[in-house]
């Protein structure tokens, strides 16, 4: 299973999905440690990683996942969006990641 964060100063949206890409499990969460693990307890042994989408104030999440024995990856589509349009430009598009 997939499992993704996106973020927000006071709440949280999760959504799971299996290796199929059908959703599983979505839900709007308050940002509360004991809810989010409680949440996630019942897929634990399933879950490949979960991605967390933020452009700040990511790190308590993480850090709290990661205390829980999750693989984490933060998604920042505010930076994914600059990397596109540097893409955009002949000059750029050499860049291992364009």
């Amino acid at each position: 299973m997939y499992t993704a964060f996106d973020l927000h100063s006071n709440n949280s949206y999760l959504g799971i999905i299996d290796g199929n890409g059908k959703r599983i499990y979505k839900r709007k969460l308050q940002n509360d440690p004991a809810q989010i693990t409680e949440t996630l307890k019942p897929f634990k042994e399933d879950i490949a990683g979960i991605a967390v989408e933020s452009t700040y104030n990511w790190y308590w999440l993480a850090d709290l996942l990661m205390a829980e024995g999750y693989t984490v990856h933060h998604a920042n589509l505010v930076q994914r969006e600059k990397d596109d349009r540097e893409c955009t430009r002949p000059h750029d598009r050499r860049r291992d990641r364009c």
